[in-house]
């Protein structure tokens, strides 16, 4: 397992690049919009575990507040791994292209956990 990110959910991205990019320094990685019509931008060093922030436009939201991202071999096998320990329903897989599925979890205290899974297309 590699932690990969640290998801926050802003009202304004603009706002949020100002503070994250322009006043600290957090190098713009990617920029996007996902099928949600959600504007999403990687911040950070490559090769590190990074910011991403999405622009909160779905409503409700697929999720809100912080999540933390980590990559793993099988999510699916991590999920069940979880859910013998802790009372946990996962949502997903959620699939924004054909490359990549993730799961949300939550921790003990209820944080958004997000176990992301990269799939080899052939």
């Amino acid at each position: 397992m590699k932690f990969t990110f640290v998801t926050l959910r802003v009202s304004d991205m603009e706002k949020s690049l100002l503070f994250y990019h322009k006043l600290l320094g957090m190098p713009i990685l990617e920029q996007f919009t996902n099928k949600f019509g959600e504007r999403i931008t990687m911040l950070g060093q490559k090769d590190v575990p990074h910011i991403e922030l999405i622009e909160k436009k779905s409503d409700p939201p697929l999720y809100t507040g912080i999540s933390i991202g980590f990559e793993v071999e099988n999510a699916q096998e991590m999920i069940q791994k979880v859910k013998k320990t802790f009372d946990c329903i996962p949502v997903g897989p959620i699939s924004p292209d054909p490359s990549l599925r993730f799961f949300f979890i939550k921790d003990p205290d209820g944080y958004q956990v997000q176990l992301l899974e990269n799939i080899s297309v052939t």
